[in-house]
């Protein structure tokens, strides 16, 4: 195993990577940019001086524990205004969260605060019930964490050109095709779903 100190960008074949420095607690901790996708996990918080990296992000990855403030961690709160601040074009919400917290609440807070960010559900419990609930609340995605990488990546770039997604998990879903919103530059509202009660 040849051990590497990261000092500075550097590249994985031809991918670059931007390190972006964060702090878990008082820890310094790395972060890392791949073009447009930032892969922020495990911090507290940000120092000034990393913000610049950040900018013209399409799509944040950001760790956000629970709702009470955390020493080592962002909490939910937290998590949303540093998206707030970031404005990426996709923010990939996890509706699995552990202690019984409200995800759509979050989803909720996401798109008052965040009106130009398009929101991508992602859930290991898909169904008919759900697809309909986020989507009624303004999420533009919806995917399975039963789907294959490619359908996730495919997913997010539909996103992030504005199109409406429902993607499959790997089993069979009646919601399990893509479906395409206006592709347009500006956000419009997402497309209509039907109510729980709609036969």
């Amino acid at each position: 195993l040849d051990l590497r100190e990261i000092d500075g960008p550097f590249h994985v074949g031809v991918l670059a990577v931007q390190p972006v420095p964060l702090l878990h607690g008082t820890m310094p901790i790395l972060g890392f940019r791949f073009g447009s996708l930032a892969y922020l996990t495990d911090a507290s918080s940000i120092p000034e001086g990393a913000w610049p990296l950040l900018e013209g992000l399409d799509v944040l990855v950001l760790n956000a524990l629970r709702h009470r403030p955390h020493p080592t961690h962002f909490s939910l709160s937290e998590a949303v205004a540093v998206a707030e601040r970031l404005q990426p074009s996709v923010v990939l919400l996890d509706i699995d969260l552990p202690g019984g917290v409200d995800a759509l609440s979050i989803l909720d807070e996401i798109v008052e605060r965040l009106p130009d960010t398009r929101v991508l559900v992602f859930t290991g419990f898909p169904s008919g019930d759900l697809v309909r609930r986020t989507m009624s609340r303004g999420a533009w995605g919806f995917v399975s964490k039963g789907t294959t990488a490619e359908t996730l990546i495919g997913a997010i770039r539909r996103v992030v050109a504005v199109r409406s997604v429902a993607a499959a998990a790997l089993t069979p879903c009646p919601y399990g095709s893509a479906s395409s919103g206006p592709d347009t530059s500006a956000r419009p509202t997402p497309p209509a779903w039907p109510s729980s009660d709609t036969p």
